[in-house]
């Protein structure tokens, strides 16, 4: 347990810092940065909408840095899910499933040649949830 979190601040410390932006599931098909939160559609502030069926790609923005993701918050409804596939589609391997019995607290780094991953979410007619906060960071490649 202790190599793990010292694992994690060893990559936290070749991370870049800037100003974040606000990504929103839905609003677009792809988006490179390396700052960053990500939320459902619902932002910050609100559920997210029955009956909706989205992905994105986020990629780094910087050469040289894969993108890295980070969350201890999820609330999906039942019969909801948020998948992630670690490249720039949902053909690429998946790598997480998120139903509303899981807590998403985990930390992902995109290990392909295009820096990316892809988040897939589709939920019900009912049972909406809050939804998600990941947070998007880029760590050098060494």
């Amino acid at each position: 347990m202790m190599k793990n979190y010292l694992l994690l601040l060893a990559l936290f410390s070749f991370s870049i810092t800037r100003a974040q932006q606000t990504i929103l599931m839905g609003a677009s098909s792809s988006v490179s940065t390396c700052s960053a939160i990500f939320y459902d559609s619902g932002d910050s502030i609100g559920n997210y909408a029955p009956n909706e069926y989205h992905s994105i790609t986020i990629s780094s923005d910087q050469q040289n840095f894969t993108l890295g993701i980070y969350s201890n918050l999820l609330n999906l409804g039942t019969g909801d899910t948020l998948r992630i596939y670690n490249g720039n589609s949902i053909t690429a391997p998946l790598v997480a499933t998120y139903t509303s019995s899981d807590n998403l607290v985990d930390f992902y780094i995109a290990a392909n040649f295009t820096n990316s991953l892809t988040f897939e979410f589709k939920s019900d007619n009912n049972n909406e949830g809050s939804g998600w906060l990941i947070n998007v960071i880029c760590y050098r490649l060494i």
